[in-house]
């Protein structure tokens, strides 16, 4: 075993996205292919290639993203998984489930940890988001402000309610829940997936509460009919619960929800903050996803929760490409920078603080390396919204008056 690019993850995970398509791990580049049942899917000639690969020391192209991050001593997922699972890492373990002639795995194999994406119900409909992770986009194909036709003219797809299941059935992981120990329930909004708490339920019933939950939700409700999600959450060893906030107030209503729902939000992170004091084994945290539009109000995020929340951390936004930080020409991506950088010096001291020179690091790396269609991202990211404000009855350059010397490129 080279433990320069063993992953852990092939031996005891599958990752099914909305749309079917099994892999490795959500930061895997390409579908090893359509997810049947556990041990057949485990089993795919993609999985088998890609255990023989990471086992023997090949970096396989489809974990680029670990290897882009370790080559930067940025921390990767492999090597996150890897620490959280090392007591699976030797030999006996991989021995009792892997056959080495072709990396198959054996029936003895279990998932060891669970990463749900049962649909793509939610009801926010962000501007970096698509129809394949929200339901409520299904609008904006009816005008045809996108044309995701993989995903209207996919099997699993309902054309009533725009929203997209994959075939991961309940008795699928029945065997596999006493031997799970993590599991990440995300979507869509899984706040609002009855199948969130038919599993929950399911490992309550089996008597596993030796397990870490991790939600992902946008915080707009904490309830689903009469199941209150905390109360389901109170019960197991660890639970941690991440906001996804990008900005705050009417920015919060642009980027997200479309509508003028914060109050509802900041309510309902004053829950989560209450039950971080006083569940020891319960945590909140939030994850920004910082783009170029709300690279200023990350830091309005950070402001309002850093004494709440147990962690402010943030992903840069990948998809759609004009919408990730590196769009911005240097003397704006400049500006930004200094702007951090005054505000790490004005909460120096603050542990918190390190969240804030992560960011302004980034910012930093693409002043050093700036992108060669720097413009035409740009003016790709203003057509786009200025259609979208249209639908929506929105104004970027009234939500985000800090790019108003844009304005003229849109004229």
């Amino acid at each position: 075993m080279n433990k320069d690019t063993f992953c852990i993850l092939p031996w005891i995970h599958t990752y099914v996205d909305t749309t079917n398509d099994a892999r490795a791990c959500c930061e895997w580049q390409t579908s090893a292919g359509a997810y049947t049942n556990p041990q057949e899917t485990i089993n795919l000639p993609a999985f088998k290639r890609i255990r023989k690969e990471l086992y023997s020391g090949t970096k396989s192209p489809e974990c680029s993203l670990c290897w882009k991050k370790e080559d930067k001593g940025i921390m990767s997922n492999r090597e996150l998984q890897n620490h959280l699972f090392a007591d699976r890492i030797n030999k006996e373990f991989l021995d009792s489930l892997t056959n080495y002639n072709d990396f198959s795995l054996n029936e003895n194999f279990r998932y060891l940890y669970l990463d749900i994406r049962s649909s793509n119900l939610c009801n926010y409909k962000c501007r970096f988001c698509s129809l394949g992770l929200s339901s409520s986009w299904y609008q904006y194909e009816k005008n045809s402000l996108t044309k995701d036709n993989s995903i209207l003219n996919h099997k699993n797809f309902d054309k009533k309610s725009g929203v997209l299941s994959n075939t991961v059935t309940f008795n699928d992981l029945q065997k596999h829940i006493p031997h799970v120990t993590r599991i990440t329930l995300a979507g869509g909004e899984p706040v609002m997936m009855p199948q969130t708490y038919d599993i929950l339920y399911e490992f309550i019933k089996q008597k596993n509460f030796n397990v870490k939950v991790s939600i992902i939700s946008n915080t707009s409700r904490l309830q689903y009919n009469d199941d209150k999600i905390l109360d389901l959450l109170s019960q197991f060893k660890e639970a941690v619960w991440t906001s996804s906030i990008d900005a705050t107030h009417d920015a919060h209503a642009f980027l997200r929800s479309g509508t003028n729902d914060w109050n509802t939000v900041f309510e309902n992170t004053k829950s989560l903050s209450e039950l971080s004091k006083i569940n020891k084994n319960f945590q909140w945290q939030i994850l920004s996803s910082v783009g170029w539009i709300n690279l200023y109000r990350y830091y309005d995020v950070w402001k309002s929760f850093h004494n709440e929340a147990n962690q402010i951390s943030y992903n840069g936004v990948i998809q759609p490409p004009h919408m990730q930080i590196k769009a911005l020409p240097q003397r704006d991506l400049k500006r930004a920078y200094e702007f951090y950088q005054d505000m790490i010096d004005c909460h120096k001291g603050n542990p918190s603080v390190k969240w804030l020179k992560r960011l302004t690091n980034t910012i930093k790396n693409y002043l050093t390396d700036p992108h060669p269609n720097q413009q035409d991202l740009l003016l790709e990211s203003l057509k786009f919204h200025t259609e979208f404000d249209k639908v929506r009855k929105q104004s970027f350059f009234d939500t985000f008056p800090e790019w108003q010397h844009f304005k003229q490129l849109v004229l």
